[in-house]
């Protein structure tokens, strides 16, 4: 039964150490996640808004509602 117990003894400490060595650089990881989050947003907004000069899908959306609204008064 002493056997038993040091030979869990033993696995638990190897796994306890290769989880600290995976946890320990997460930071890097969890940077890139971030930046393509933020690289994601960017393009929906480039989709939505359009690039520099505008035009993008809710931009004439807005605009042609704007003209609509002018163009009824």
């Amino acid at each position: 039964m002493e056997k038993l117990r040091n030979k869990i003894i033993t696995v638990h400490s190897k796994i306890s150490s290769v989880h600290q060595q995976l946890t320990r650089n997460d930071k890097g990881a969890t940077m890139i996640e971030y930046a393509l989050v933020v690289a994601g947003v960017v393009a929906v907004a480039v989709v939505f808004f359009g690039a520099a000069g505008g035009g993008g899908t809710l931009t004439n959306a807005l605009r042609n509602t704007l003209n609509n609204v002018v163009s009824n008064l």
